[in-house]
């Protein structure tokens, strides 16, 4: 008989084994192998006691050998078991535990939880548990997949946790009680977060509604800088409680990204940057590990002391903070997965603070109502990859631009402001010396670096300003030179300025070329509306000709009438074959009207024109016209 498994305080692990008491039930692990003990083992051990004496076996003593033994004699214990304890393919075990909202979920168990854990188990049962252990399963993360499944044979143990709405009933009472607190929350993101913006906040309202009510993951990241107090974090903590606080996570460091562990991501579908403050090595570092954590489907997670895992990537981000929590690689002004708003810097009166505050965080009917109003504004066709790059560029986003340029950048903006540096070819050696000089006698160099070498700095010149900047062979000061550089000053200026490159201070730049360019546009105007009143005179004139061809095809179609109508008359004219149709129908008509005519070289043209389409039309040259 099975000892009954008596806990006490000691044997609770702060934080795990306490819940994991209160959802797994090791009382009613030990009752039921009690009860099956005394029951079913008893009468199967006497069952195959019997056998063995059948068999000439004097005092047998049958004992529990093989998996099928255990799971004939414990059936209930062990279908608990396996209900509530999983084995990974990796050897990693889950067990289920109740987590902060009240839902069971599967816990990842350490080796020293395991064995404090099946220490407590009755003794067949420990021993089934280490000899024969349990199914194994392949860990996945799916937001659609209920908890256990399988497919193509292989068992999967599903870890997402579920969303706080899921299977409930909408309260539409309640909706409609509270569309005036729902409306405030949308204004506030509309007035701070997008500052106005009617086009950013479009994008935003469509961005939350396919987090919340689409329930899956976003492939663009919304960046959010702005003062304290403006009401950055409200949003963010209502976004978390609407999705399930376990669902969610709040990061203030970048450690998870730049170094090894990340398992603490894993099934998240909401992260929450708030506040990483870098320095200037971890800048792009940062940039550089976002970008796969933004679009990639699938990512590793590795846990301290485990080996790394495969599993899909729910992550969706936002970025709020008051200080500058990456640098754009390169200046990249065509960067496709950040929003980057423009948020207004304005610190709300403290009766407003106190509304947001209720909305936000304690009023929860306000927070359903919010859910089921994203619900009912989703729009299933937002495909957020395609919507940002209609986005215009916003003043944060050129701001992060113009501090990220690289060095080459630099100093090609740099030279815009001479008017003569483009305008001729430069030899590859002389580009490059002149490049060295600048980023020797530059201000603000950072740590003093040394100028790249020549194949570094062409390398890098026409990778970034591919198509802008060329090199060919030319003559220099009547000597031919091969692969000297070529670069037109307007439109390298219309490159850097499409791009995000050239900043609105940028005076000298601005008076140079866009005051050229301007003059340019004017005499393309100039020139077009030449071309525009040319186009319509040849209009005009194709116009009369085109009325002279219809007057004659005219005339000639009442040569068609009349074959139509004598047509018409014969019961099945085509049994009098070609030659018979020609001779009683085509050649009486077509007579008259083979008579000299007088017509111009364009009329006659065009009256030849018409005969043939006939003649195509019959299928016979019957119709000529002698002039």
């Amino acid at each position: 008989m099975s000892e009954k498994i008596q806990l006490k305080e000691a044997d609770v692990d702060e934080g795990f084994m306490k819940t994991f008491v209160e959802s797994f039930h090791l009382k009613k692990l030990a009752d039921l192998a009690e009860e099956e003990e005394d029951t079913i083992k008893r009468a199967y051990l006497q069952k195959k006691a019997q056998e063995l004496q059948d068999m000439g076996v004097k005092n047998p003593k049958p004992i529990l050998y093989k998996r099928q033994d255990y799971e004939k004699c414990y059936p209930k214990s062990i279908k608990y078991l396996n209900e509530n304890i999983f084995m990974s393919d990796t050897g990693v075990y889950y067990m289920n535990s109740i987590n902060q909202d009240g839902m069971v979920m599967p816990k990842k168990m350490t080796k020293e939880q395991l064995n404090n854990f099946k220490s407590k188990f009755p003794n067949d049962i420990r021993v089934y548990f280490e000899k024969h252990c349990l199914d194994v399963y392949h860990v996945v993360v799916n937001l659609e997949k209920p908890r256990i499944y399988e497919k193509n044979e292989i068992s999967y143990l599903n870890l997402f946790q579920g969303y706080r709405f899921d299977g409930k009933e909408r309260n539409q009472e309640l909706c409609d009680d509270k569309k005036t607190e729902v409306k405030f929350i949308w204004d506030h993101i509309h007035k701070i977060w997008c500052n106005g913006n009617d086009i950013y906040f479009k994008e935003i309202k469509n961005w939350i509604c396919a987090l919340i009510a689409g329930k899956r993951k976003l492939k663009t990241a919304i960046y959010l800088k702005g003062k304290m107090g403006i009401g950055k974090g409200k949003i963010c903590d209502l976004l978390t409680w609407i999705i399930g606080s376990l669902n969610c996570i709040t990061l203030t460091s970048e450690h998870t990204f730049t170094g090894q562990f990340n398992g603490q991501l894993a099934g998240k579908t909401f992260v929450n940057l708030n506040e990483i403050v870098n320095n200037h090595e971890d800048f792009v570092s940062l940039y550089n590990r976002l970008k796969a954590w933004i679009t990639d489907d699938m990512m590793n997670f590795r846990d301290l002391y485990s080996k790394p895992i495969c599993l899909q990537n729910l992550c969706s981000f936002i970025l709020s903070g008051n200080h500058d929590m990456f640098k754009l690689e390169n200046g990249s002004g065509n960067d496709r997965r950040f929003i980057i708003l423009d948020a207004c810097d304005t610190v709300q009166n403290d009766e407003y603070n106190t509304k947001l505050n209720e909305y936000c965080i304690t009023n929860d009917e306000v927070k359903e109502a919010f859910y089921w109003d994203c619900v009912d504004n989703y729009d299933v066709t937002y495909n957020e990859q395609i919507s940002i790059k209609t986005l215009p560029m916003s003043q944060t986003k050129q701001n992060m631009i113009l501090k990220s340029l690289s060095t080459i950048t630099q100093y090609l903006k740099s030279r815009l402001e001479d008017p003569d540096f483009f305008n001729q070819a430069m030899k590859k050696k002389d580009f490059h010396e002149d490049y060295c000089t600048w980023q020797k006698g530059r201000q603000n160099n950072y740590k003093n670096r040394a100028p790249m070498s020549r194949h570094d700095f062409y390398t890098e010149l026409f990778r970034e300003f591919k198509g802008v900047i060329q090199e060919k062979d030319v003559r220099i000061d009547g000597i031919p030179n091969k692969n000297s550089i070529i670069c037109d000053g307007k439109k390298l200026f219309a490159f850097m300025d499409k791009k995000g490159f050239i900043s609105p201070h940028d005076d000298d730049i601005h008076e140079k070329y866009r005051s050229e360019i301007k003059v340019e546009k004017v005499a393309n105007k100039i020139k077009y509306t030449s071309l525009e009143t040319e186009y319509w005179d040849l209009e005009m004139q194709k116009l009369e000709i085109e009325e002279k061809q219809f007057i004659i095809e005219m005339k000639l179609m009442g040569v068609y009438d009349e074959f139509m109508r004598r047509m018409e008359e014969k019961n099945d004219p085509l049994e009098y074959g070609v030659n018979s149709l020609e001779q009683q129908i085509v050649i009486p008509i077509v007579q008259p009207v083979v008579q000299p005519v007088q017509l111009d070289a364009e009329s006659k043209a065009n009256v030849n024109d018409v005969c043939k389409k006939l003649n195509t039309f019959f299928k016979k040259d019957f119709f000529s016209i002698e002039f």
